[in-house]
């Protein structure tokens, strides 16, 4: 069905946008970031054009493209995933940091040496 309404095709455009920018991901965080960065400067578009549509027109603009709609969705999802476990590591790596600065403050306030004196 060819879409004549210039708004749906500028839709229709910034979709197809996003569904690739989701497709080129490298499954790497920097890509992630990139990919979130990018799509949401397209999502802000399309969100001023929805404002342009009437409901019957956006209903039917999401059922026909419905498929690709489901892509992104998979897609986003497995960059949140990915995000995740990238801020649970670094939450554990600054939890293990935050450890060995609070022995090395205890150490330090009882002015004490953290290794044993051999001559005692």
């Amino acid at each position: 069905m060819a879409i004549h309404n210039p708004l749906l095709q500028r839709k229709k455009a910034l979709l197809l946008k996003v569904f690739n920018e989701y497709e080129n991901y490298e499954y790497s965080l920097e890509s992630a970031v990139t990919v979130v960065q990018e799509v949401e400067e397209y999502f802000l578009e399309m969100t001023d054009i929805d404002l342009q549509l009437s409901d019957a027109e956006k209903q039917d603009f999401t059922e026909q493209y419905q498929d690709i709609w489901k892509e992104i969705i998979s897609k986003h999802l497995e960059i949140l995933e990915l995000m995740k476990e990238e801020n649970a590591q670094v939450r554990k790596q600054m939890s293990q940091v935050n450890k060995k600065n609070h022995i090395i403050e205890n150490y330090m306030e009882k002015n004490q040496s953290m290794f044993l004196d051999k001559q005692a």
